[in-house]
């Protein structure tokens, strides 16, 4: 679930022809659709019902993000070899926090 090279490619000249502003400003509106999408998925019964009444739309959204997270990527010249150290760092914090237990508080306060 990445983008490839053409991916990419299409995306660049997105912010070529539009500018990277105008693009930035379409992430911050797909990050919101995302965010409302997914707030939504607690007040079913069940995953599974919020499955069937949801899934298209978020999918949806998911995908834009994606998309537009690229843009954001570009605008702050992340490099992949960025992208993957920090997000290494990220998980090993994850599983810090998973050998404290299973109360999710404890992301709150362990940080580093």
């Amino acid at each position: 679930m990445t983008l490839d090279r053409k991916d990419q490619r299409i995306l660049q000249e997105a912010r070529e022809t539009y500018g990277l502003n105008a693009e930035l400003l379409v992430a911050i509106e797909e990050l919101s659709e995302l965010s409302a999408i997914v707030a939504k998925i607690p007040r079913y019964k069940t995953i599974e019902a919020a499955q069937d009444a949801l899934k298209n739309r978020v999918l949806d959204e998911y995908v834009d993000v994606i998309i537009v997270l690229d843009h954001i990527r570009a605008a702050m010249d992340i490099t992949e070899y960025q992208f993957e150290m920090r997000k290494n760092e990220k998980l090993e914090r994850v599983e810090r926090w998973l050998a404290t237990g299973s109360d999710i508080a404890i992301s709150t306060i362990i940080r580093e």
